[in-house]
């Protein structure tokens, strides 16, 4: 993301910091209120008004921690007259919350100059002071060839917590184990109170007792030095589920020496043995990508602007059939077997892991102290309130251990174009219909999950956690993301009245209480709205997301029950009745449970199918329900009743060798045990045959679908075109009818990962990273002086070189 800063040791920026130019221009774009505020100041065409003061000064003497109130600024309008705005408070109190950074304009600034894609009239050359950009050449399409990453030539998936082994079958002696992309063991002397401390396991497991918990602060750990990054994989067991190699962790210690004593020397000699399991005590859980297997003719050559084309090779991709199998029921089998021992936790990218999947685990994890799920495609963003609630009440439990959980919901990443590169990345949808703004929909979310979170000790937003870390990532207005947190974590502070007075209860009038906490509720609100919004507002427009006749006044959302400023809101559903009100936070929950991006609706059923029997309450029951087969069931030739049975064959041979119908299968005068089966089998066999049918097959069922549908469109085209229909009224509806069937080749490619939803006539309103870049663009290179005025009618709105104006 910023790696012209890591490579830069002065820690000069090579693009301008915009959150730096907005101090001495363009002043009303940003949200931050300007830094000087003497009183009368003017700057531009600013001055601030001091109507507040007054009330200021009474909130400073009672309130001394709670800082100034939202300060009013008068701009000049063009032609004469003035437009009041107001600004997000620069003195924000005594109150610390630790969620700021160092640097932190660095950051922020590093996000929106990364090379995205290749743009018409825009090199991807940062530096914004050339008015004429050459090709992008040395480290710039290094970096802009990384857009096909992980699709590059000879390149293998070196991370942290890579496993130690992983065929299932430990060779003999002498032959490697590891994994081609592993860190070596490092050759370089690092400083030995930390050499020490690393190499020795138990000392660094316990470390990672204290930093597992927040995923960005381990990763930054272990990019210290190479010893480190060694250490860590070491300590840990990790599990690659692209190929479902458990390491045997799925069997007891037991069933593991069975089996290598039941090997004999010829299998030794060609295979090995089995091997024993290593220590669950930090287990992850994560898909391992191989070596990217390359054409055969090699890949085709960049555009002229330097972007490369589309990889022609591929990795080896399980199918959605053998996830089942080779994920889900491993993964159960693994946490029932070694659960008691398992202390850190991490699930990455897992498949099928939902919440009650999740539930059903940590009820099987009594001594578990860290947890880590990130990125997991059924644990989205709408998902945070529900995990922090399972979390809060796990802890609860005091026959269960403390655990400190870390989370990262699911990042939807762009499709990838070849004409203008990665576009539409929203992160947390994964398609924008125009019906959600996703800024106002994740501060709504939010509202709900901080105090939680703070009421019960949980620290998911302060830098270096995976929740924080996504918040980053999404596509918020410059700068904003940690203001929108401090504004919440106040609002939190205020409603637990831990904003001291220095008014003894006893002497408080309750009228003039009531109207100080209107003021403080306001001025906290009106902060948090503005970092939203992310520049400053007209004052008429703030105050009346906010009041009613006059009065301090919050809507309280019917769902979630939170009270928020109708700006939180979509229009159509602020003025329903009360019981019918709905925040943004809420309808973006709905859409992210509904969507059909990527199969999403059918990996949901295929847990449901896992887990649809009366007889499933918990993992156990799961594991060892049996029922009895109907005779039904066990005549019908398609039922695979030997597949399902709990006895062998022989088993049921020996029961009773009379009657027995079909392949051998047990009659009705067979005792009931012979015809028992697992219920897990069952559930495993349907969800696989689901997966098949829906997910695995469900492209070339699409492309079938698509295909009759583009039939359908030239042939309603033909009539539109050969004028063979009459009156106005059969022309309606023969073009609806064809931008009916656009947008459902457009569902049935978002449904299979090839495509994305947009909105009824191109309808957007979730912020897209594509914009945000091209903003900042637009201003600095306004303030760098690139953009050049010639004219009334040439201005630099239509005059702007890379035409974003």
């Amino acid at each position: 993301m910023d790696y012209y800063q890591d490579l830069r040791p002065s820690g000069t920026l090579p693009y301008p910091d915009l959150i730096k130019g907005y101090g001495s221009t363009n002043q009303q774009a940003y949200f931050m209120e300007p830094a000087n505020e003497v009183g009368g100041f003017r700057s531009g065409n600013f001055r601030r008004t001091m109507e507040e003061k007054g009330t200021e000064t009474a909130v400073a003497k009672q309130f001394p921690k709670f800082g100034s109130l939202s300060h009013h600024y008068q701009m000049r309008r063009e032609g004469g007259g003035w437009t009041q705005l107001v600004f997000y408070r620069r003195n924000r109190g005594t109150v610390e919350h630790g969620l700021g950074r160092t640097g932190e304009s660095t950051f922020e600034c590093a996000k929106y100059n990364i090379l995205r894609h290749a743009r018409q009239d825009d090199s991807n050359n940062p530096n914004y002071a050339e008015k004429d950009q050459g090709l992008v050449t040395g480290m710039d399409q290094a970096m802009l060839n990384l857009a096909n990453y992980p699709f590059v030539s000879h390149t293998v998936m070196s991370a942290p917590l890579l496993p130690r082994r992983v065929p299932l079958l430990a060779s003999h002696t002498g032959e490697k184990t590891g994994v081609e992309g592993q860190f070596s063991i490092p050759q370089k002397e690092q400083p030995k109170a930390m050499t020490n401390a690393f190499r020795n396991p138990e000392l660094c497991l316990k470390l990672l007792f204290e930093i597992a918990g927040r995923w960005d602060d381990l990763g930054n750990l272990t990019r210290t030095c190479q010893m480190v990054m060694f250490a860590v994989n070491q300590v840990s067991t990790h599990v690659d589920l692209t190929k479902g190699n458990f390491l045997n962790l799925n069997f007891s210690d037991e069933d593991v020496k069975k089996a290598n004593e039941r090997l004999t020397a010829e299998d030794i000699a060609e295979n090995g043995k089995f091997i024993v399991p290593g220590s669950p005590a930090f287990l992850v859980l994560s898909n391992i990508r191989g070596r990217y297997r390359g054409a055969e003719d090699g890949e085709e050559a960049p555009d002229h602007q330097g972007y490369p084309a589309p990889p022609k090779g591929r990795y080896f991709r399980p199918t959605a059939e053998r996830k089942i199998i080779d994920t889900s029921f491993r993964l159960l089998s693994t946490i029932n077997m070694r659960g008691p021992q398992i202390r850190i936790l991490h699930f990455h990218s897992t498949q099928h892991l939902d919440l009650s999947v999740l539930k059903m685990c940590l009820d099987n994890l009594p001594e578990l102290k860290v947890l880590g799920i990130h990125n997991c495609e059924l644990l989205h963003f709408g998902m945070t309130v529900p995990l922090l609630e399972a979390i809060i009440e796990r802890n609860k439990n005091p026959d269960m251990s403390f655990v400190r959980c870390d989370f990262s919901p699911f990042y939807y990443y762009g499709r990838q174009r070849q004409d203008d590169g990665r576009k539409g990345e929203y992160g947390v949808i994964p398609s924008d219909m125009g019906t959600v703004d996703t800024r106002r929909a994740v501060t709504a979310v939010l509202r709900t999950a901080v105090p939680l979170a703070v009421e019960n000790g949980i620290d998911w937003f302060t830098p270096g956690t995976g929740f924080r870390k996504f918040l980053d990532r999404l596509p918020f207005s410059l700068g904003s993301v940690r203001y929108i947190l401090e504004a919440l974590f106040n609002i939190d502070y205020f409603e637990r009245g831990l904003y001291d007075t220095t008014v003894d209860d006893r002497w408080r009038d309750p009228v003039e209480q009531a109207a100080f906490d209107a003021i403080l509720g306001r001025t906290l609100h009106s902060d948090l709205v503005l970092a939203v919004h992310g520049k400053a507002m007209e004052k008429s427009t703030l105050e009346a997301t906010m009041t009613l006749r006059g009065d301090f006044h919050l809507v309280t959302c019917a769902f979630c029950k939170a009270e928020l400023p109708s700006y939180l809101y979509a229009e159509n559903s602020a003025y329903r009745r009360a019981d019918q009100i709905q925040c943004s936070g809420c309808q973006l929950r709905t859409l992210l449970d509904h969507q059909i991006d990527n199969f999403f609706q059918e990996k949901k059923q295929v847990v449901r199918r896992l887990f649809d029997d009366p007889r499933i309450t918990d993992l156990a029951s799961f594991l060892n329900a049996k029922r009895v087969a109907t005779q039904q069931e066990i005549d019908n030739p398609l039922f695979p009743f030997y597949d399902l049975a709990v006895k062998t064959r022989t088993e049921v041979y020996v029961a009773s060798s009379d009657g027995l119908v079909l392949d051998g299968r047990p009659s009705p005068n067979h005792p009931a045990e012979t015809k028992e089966i697992w219920v897990w089998r069952e559930r495993v066999m349907r969800a696989m045959k689901y997966a098949r049918v829906h997910i695995d097959d469900g492209p070339r069922q699409a492309q079938e679908v698509i295909a009759r549908c583009r039939r359908r469109i030239d042939r309603l085209n033909a009539a539109y075109i050969n004028g063979n229909l009459r009156g106005q009224f059969q022309i309606k509806r023969n073009r609806d009818k064809v931008d009916d069937l656009m947008r459902y080749i457009d569902q049935e490619l978002a449904r299979c990962g090839q495509g994305q939803m947009g909105g009824r006539h191109g309808t957007v309103l979730a912020a897209d990273w594509d914009s945000e870049i091209s903003k900042y663009r637009q201003f600095v290179q306004a303030q760098a002086g690139v953009v050049e005025n010639q004219g009334p009618y040439n201005t630099v709105w239509n005059n702007t070189r890379t035409g974003f104006w």
